[in-house]
């Protein structure tokens, strides 16, 4: 295997390990993989953050204007939590499983590149 083909592939590695899970895929040419990983992870990491702020916005403006602000507010963060606590666990596995699957295919496609340079 040449020096910057192995270094190439190192570096993929590091920016799928490091960066964002897909840029490494990206960066060796593997553009739709890439892609698709990528926008997988700013999906999971993008949506609970707006259903859970929309949630906490609405029951805080939703809320008896008789209580004070601290009540209301930790009322609607404990309310949007508890309504939305298992879509947001979801999403945080299924980002920790794309990142070790990227990170793994990067590393199979290593050890193929070492194996067809080798034989």
């Amino acid at each position: 295997m040449s020096a910057d083909k192995k270094h190439n592939l190192a570096g993929a590695l590091l920016l799928n390990a490091l960066i964002m899970p897909g840029s490494g895929h990206y960066a060796m040419g593997f553009r739709l993989r890439g892609t698709i990983i990528m926008s997988s992870i700013l999906i999971l990491v993008i949506l609970p953050i707006v259903l859970f702020t929309g949630r906490v916005l609405g029951a805080i403006h939703g809320a008896m204007n008789g209580s004070g602000p601290m009540v209301r507010s930790v009322s609607a963060f404990s309310g949007s939590w508890h309504a939305l606590r298992g879509f947001i666990l979801f999403c945080v596995a299924a980002i920790v499983a794309i990142w070790i699957y990227s990170i793994v295919d990067m590393a199979i496609k290593m050890r193929k590149e070492k194996t067809l340079m080798k034989g």
